[in-house]
């Protein structure tokens, strides 16, 4: 995936506010330089919520809007981001790979109440851009999740501090050794291809538990309890060895 740029309006310290992200091969680096608190922190985090919603905020809790922001006042909070992403689609015979650009507006409206505020529902929208136009897609937050999964988010958001933790020898390199692996798990894809396994296997089981309770043929019959018990001493030998690998990571 790569920005192409960002414009954020009323998130935290960021009233209006637009960015350029490089997209020039021999200038690969946007470099984003500001006095503290003037509004480097918020530029990061209106990214994640971009991308992620408040699931993906460290404090969920934390109100958007400006802290100026009028009590009472309903505040439109928005971050339109457009990006390039390498997508690979399968026709018949052969893959096909290439960049595809999107736009990408999570919006909310956020009313400062008293100490606290109230938010509305978040909106995400995601269009496909192209010579024809804007489509807009269906489903955003899957398609976001597979882009970027939810494990990537503190190695593709991150900053300098958080850098490096991880790269000090004050981490521990168990955590770090974890942190890349949910990483590559993320990236192929794998949590996916484990539930849809899971749920194949939920499928035979009661598919075979049918055959087992209705099949008319003794032996046909017995055919499909043995199978359904070695489908679960499988299952259960599955949960035994998961369990020993993770008491030999500890």
């Amino acid at each position: 995936m790569r920005l192409r740029n960002a414009h954020v309006k009323n998130f935290k310290l960021l009233r209006d506010v637009s960015v350029d992200f490089s997209v020039d091969p021999a200038l690969p680096l946007t470099v984003i330089r500001a006095e503290n608190a003037s509004g480097k922190t918020s530029m990061l985090s209106a990214l994640i919520w971009a991308f992620y919603g408040s699931k993906g905020l460290e404090d969920p809790s934390v109100r958007l809007a400006p802290a100026y922001w009028a009590e009472g006042q309903p505040c439109s909070v928005s971050v339109d981001i457009q990006f390039d992403h390498h997508m690979t689609s399968r026709i018949p015979g052969r893959l096909q790979t290439g960049e595809k650009r999107f736009r990408l507006v999570r919006s909310a409206i956020e009313t400062p109440r008293d100490r606290s505020f109230e938010r509305s529902a978040e909106r995400a929208q995601l269009f496909l851009l192209s010579d024809r136009g804007a489509e807009q897609m269906e489903s955003p937050e899957l398609i976001l999740d597979e882009f970027l999964p939810r494990e990537m988010k503190d190695i593709f958001f991150t900053n300098g501090d958080a850098a490096m933790v991880f790269i000090s020898s004050r981490s521990g390199r168990a955590g770090k050794r974890e942190q890349v692996k949910e990483a590559i798990r993320a990236l192929l894809g794998i949590g996916m291809l484990e539930l849809a396994q899971d749920h194949l296997t939920r499928v035979k089981s009661r598919f075979t538990k049918q055959i087992a309770d209705k099949a008319s043929n003794a032996d046909l019959a017995q055919v499909a309890r043995s199978l359904q018990e070695a489908e679960q001493r499988a299952a259960t030998a599955a949960d035994e060895r998961e369990t020993r690998r993770s008491r030999s990571n500890r």
